[in-house]
């Protein structure tokens, strides 16, 4: 009888616990996500800088594919944050809007483009528009 008790108390007690420990969703909803998880960007590959110098000529060139400037993909979603990363070799750029009250696994958007350098130009690579659902 003492074992089932114990048994049962500990039971209760790793239930109290957990409860403790969960959130709610809007708990989930509110969390701001920081921009490696918002542009879905790896950490060990690109670090994040403020925009760079050249940014509206960066902005001003041609995406890759549709061969619109980059800044029509960019709107003006006044949600979505822009944020800018450096690769690690310095010769690439990735600039990405994101919302940052929803993480791409919760309904939230991405949008990036990335930049290549050149020798003394860059070029834009393709856009990449991620709409995601949860």
């Amino acid at each position: 009888m003492q074992t089932l008790i114990t048994d049962c108390l500990r039971i209760l007690l790793v239930a109290i616990m957990m409860a403790g420990c969960s959130t709610t969703p809007k708990e989930v909803e509110a969390k701001e996500f920081d921009a490696y998880a918002g542009c879905l960007v790896a950490p060990n590959k690109w670090r994040q800088i403020a925009a760079p110098p050249n940014r509206e000529v960066l902005l001003d060139l041609p995406e890759k594919i549709s061969s619109k400037p980059v800044r029509s993909w960019f709107g003006s979603a006044d949600s979505l944050r822009e944020v800018w990363f450096e690769s690690s070799s310095g010769d690439e750029l990735q600039a990405c809007r994101y919302n940052p009250q929803k993480s791409c696994y919760n309904g939230g958007s991405v949008i990036s483009v990335s930049f290549k350098k050149l020798e003394s130009r860059w070029e834009a690579g393709p856009a990449k528009v991620s709409i995601c659902s949860h």
